[in-house]
Order: structure tokens, then C-alpha cells, then sequence
């Protein structure tokens, strides 16, 4: 997806298929910079999409702290030491509870798992996102609901949203693994107010828009 400052490189990645998004954002000199949100797993993959285009990675983005949107963070911070990993300052980022609700949330599929590997680590948050914050070219949304900190991120300029596990097309994320429903209303509510033509672009699954989305929650 091409528009006027920003390319979006779309990746399915891991067991999950999580969408990991690679950005490229060109600047008011020509120079382009570089952001991901949800780097999900495959790190190869995510590192041949980032090498196409010069300039640096600014920031990794992390819509919230469930494992499947992050398999990929170490490797990634360790080729890009220089990026910021970048969360909403109200969600749980501590390892143990990562793996604790990957646990909960994989059942008898978590032993094969990544998350399950001695091995498996996050790097520290560097940048704790606030609503209203500005970043990237992007507004911070604080969008609890799938979890208390989740965030979604918002282009007003170029009318894109990237909305983590808050809205998919036709339905929203499950809030049973640190959420609640009553959140993910309001939440789902705030966000069908913006500009019906914006693009949402989703943790799981295909693209949709604001505009499509107002018939499909009844609340």
C-alpha cells in the first residue's frame, strides 16, 4: 500500500499469522525512515522487507504485549539497536505475564510454541506512548479492551489506522486474555467515530475501513 508519504509492507507472520507491518516514511527533505509495528515472528522475512530501502529504523511499534505480535522484537532490536521499542504506557510488558497468557491463550499448543523456549526474551520499552501522543506521523489512540494498554495508531493526514487486536474486519479481538469487554466497547465506539473513509489495518486478517465497520457492531 502506497500513498502520498507513507509505503506499507504488509507481512503475515508466525503461527498466528499476525500482520507485521514495515513503514516507510518519506520526509520534507526526500529522506525516508523506517517503522514497524508488530514485529509478530519470521525476522528473516521482516529484515529482507526493511533492506529494500535505505535509512534508518526509527521505532518499533508494539500495538500491545501478547506474544504473537512479538516473536520477532529481540532479533529485530539486536539488527537495529539504534530503533526505540515503543508501547502504550499502561500495558503489562513483563515477560512472565507475556508467557503466562500465552499459556492461557494456546492451550495444549503452547509447548510448541516459541514462547516456550528457554531462549525467549523482550527487550526493554524505551518510549511509553500516552494517548494523544504524536509519533512518526502518527497519533496515539489508548484503545483498552483486548488489553488494558493496547494501542492503535492513527494517520489523520493519509486517513489510516492501524488497530492492533481492538477492530479486525467484521469483528474485534477476544478480551478474555487481559481485556474486558466493557472496554473493548468504548473503545470500538471511539474508533468508529473517525473519518468513515479511514483504512484500518488490523493485527489479523484483510483490510477494511471505518465506513464498512459502522454496521457490523451492535452496540
Amino acid at each position: 500500500m502506497q500513498t502520498k508519504s507513507l509505503k506499507i509492507n504488509c507481512l503475515q507472520t508466525g503461527m498466528l499469522q499476525t500482520n507485521c507491518y514495515c513503514l516507510f516514511r518519506t520526509d520534507s527533505n526526500g529522506k525516508t525512515h523506517k517503522a514497524v509495528i508488530d514485529p509478530g515472528d519470521d525476522i528473516r522475512v521482516i529484515l529482507s522487507a526493511l533492506s529494500r530501502t535505505d535509512g534508518p529504523l526509527d521505532y518499533i511499534f508494539l500495538t500491545h504485549a501478547h506474544f504473537d505480535h512479538l516473536l520477532a522484537l529481540s532479533a529485530l532490536k539486536a539488527s537495529y539497536p539504534s530503533a526505540k521499542v515503543c508501547i502504550g504506557e499502561n500495558e503489562n510488558y513483563d515477560p512472565e505475564e507475556i508467557i503466562k497468557i500465552a499459556k492461557r491463550g494456546l492451550g495444549p499448543y503452547y509447548n510448541s510454541s516459541p514462547v516456550s523456549e528457554p531462549s525467549f526474551s523482550v527487550p526493554p520499552a524505551e518510549v511509553l506512548l500516552k494517548d494523544g501522543d504524536e509519533i512518526f506521523g502518527f497519533k496515539v489512540l489508548h484503545t483498552p479492551g483486548h488489553t488494558k494498554g493496547s494501542i492503535c495508531l492513527l494517520d489523520e493526514k493519509e486517513k489510516i489506522l492501524f488497530s492492533g487486536d481492538t477492530m479486525f474486519c467484521g469483528s474485534h479481538g477476544r478480551t478474555d486474555l487481559g481485556g474486558s469487554m466493557e472496554d473493548m466497547k468504548a473503545s470500538l465506539n471511539r474508533l468508529l467515530c473517525l473519518d468513515p473513509e479511514t483504512v484500518v489495518l488490523s493485527g489479523h486478517d484483510r483490510t477494511t475501513t471505518i465506513g464498512e465497520e459502522r454496521g457490523n457492531y451492535g452496540f
